[in-house]
């Protein structure tokens, strides 16, 4: 009698045992997809800050610049800004959006200075000294009023986030690493259950 409990205890063990192997490996794969989102929302709240954080700063120090007609120095700041390997686009514009200078990076590592843009569209209406446009995937725009004192001009930059890309689309495919393998136990494992 009791080798028969054995007989019958034993398959639904193992299914069991299956079952709750399955469920582990699927709250695997469901808690990678969720820090992955997770991880998005993250880096995107803190690159829109660090972009605003940037634009602020570079506004603080072009300001005096631009009351002295200092041009090279402004130009050197420019130049500096563009250590971020993120920044595309740096335009220095006065109030009404008349440009001042402009640098930008294109294929070349280094900014150049760029003179087909002589005009920034720019709400007159702004309220606020910084607004900060974008998401993942698209160029972060920030538009910075320049202000020692009194509103002087205003600072342009575009960024995009290439860097920031590659460490995703590493946590991506390390995410996809695990998970291609986790389901395919899955499903090895629920034909097993099937099949006994």
């Amino acid at each position: 009698m009791t080798d028969r409990r054995k007989e019958n205890s034993s398959p639904i063990f193992y299914k069991l045992s299956a079952w709750s192997v399955s469920l582990s490996f699927i709250a695997i794969l469901l808690s990678s997809v969720w820090t992955y989102y997770s991880v998005i929302q993250i880096y995107n709240s803190t690159y829109l800050k660090k972009a605003e954080q940037l634009a602020r700063g570079a506004g603080l120090a072009i300001g005096d610049k631009i009351l002295s007609k200092d041009y090279t120095e402004l130009e050197s700041i420019l130049r500096r800004l563009f250590l971020n390997k993120d920044l595309d686009l740096a335009v220095v514009a006065d109030l009404n959006g008349k440009r001042v200078l402009t640098l930008k990076r294109e294929k070349d590592p280094e900014p150049q200075l760029f003179f087909e843009l002589s005009q920034l569209s720019i709400d007159k209406n702004i309220d606020i000294e910084t607004r900060v446009d974008g998401n993942i995937g698209d160029k972060i725009k920030v538009l910075q009023k320049i202000d020692p004192g009194i509103p002087i001009g205003w600072l342009y930059l575009e960024l995009s986030n290439t860097t920031e890309e590659l460490i995703l689309q590493k946590l991506k495919t390390n995410i996809l690493l695990v998970a291609i393998p986790l389901f395919i136990v899955i499903v090895i494992i629920s034909f097993f259950i099937n099949k006994n």
